[in-house]
């Protein structure tokens, strides 16, 4: 793998030049891992994605606190910003160019704490599931520090054909996709999840 450095270098050089880009990745690797991240392995940044948002006014209830129902705006809408910028899959493309998209077969949200009007939270999403037809998808809301967890979501996607109307299988290339970034997780009952999740040292 060293021999992907410029040819200037010397065997000998582009060894030592690797183990140090293979030493400064690994730090800032560390630096950058999520610290709410159950099970999950280190060097799955590009399968856990991650993005800063701000709690809007218009979004919230009487309380100051995130309405829930608008949490499913926020976990979708961001899903789709991560996907597009990370693995450039524009839904919205496929749906033009293939006649093919996905439909929410299935939601299941847990509250632990409230999001504040106008506070900064984050949002990790990641595949834990996914099957010739289907996809599932974990969604977790947390404070900025990445210390409270504030909800969690699972949906399963279907794949559809729009023209047929009906189900259809993924294409190889999605599910080569699906198999680079599928990050599972050890619980398959959405309420195992969440007692898991209780069990850990963040503060709920």
């Amino acid at each position: 793998m060293w021999n992907c450095l410029p040819a200037p270098y010397s065997s000998k050089e582009r060894k030592e030049k690797f183990s140090v880009f293979l030493f400064t990745t690994w730090n800032i690797e560390i630096y950058l891992q999520p610290k709410f991240n159950f099970e999950r392995t280190k060097l799955t940044m590009e399968k856990l994605l991650n993005s800063t948002i701000r709690v809007r006014f218009q979004d919230c209830d009487p309380y100051n606190h995130l309405n829930n129902a608008k949490y499913l705006d926020y976990f979708i809408n961001t899903r789709e910003d991560q996907i597009k910028d990370h693995y450039k899959l524009d839904i919205f493309e496929i749906m033009q160019r293939d006649k093919k998209g996905w439909v929410v077969g299935s939601n299941q949200i847990a509250y632990f704490s409230p999001a504040f009007t106008m506070e900064t939270v984050q949002i990790q999403s990641s595949v834990f599931h996914f099957s010739e037809k289907s996809l599932s998808v974990e969604m977790t809301m947390l404070n900025e520090s990445r210390t409270q967890l504030k909800a969690i979501y699972w949906v399963k996607f279907i794949h559809v054909d729009l023209a047929k109307q009906t189900s259809t299988a993924h294409s190889p290339e999605l599910m080569r996709l699906f198999e680079d970034v599928v990050l599972p997780i050890p619980q398959r009952i959405f309420e195992e999840r969440i007692a898991a999740m209780r069990a850990t040292n963040v503060q709920l």
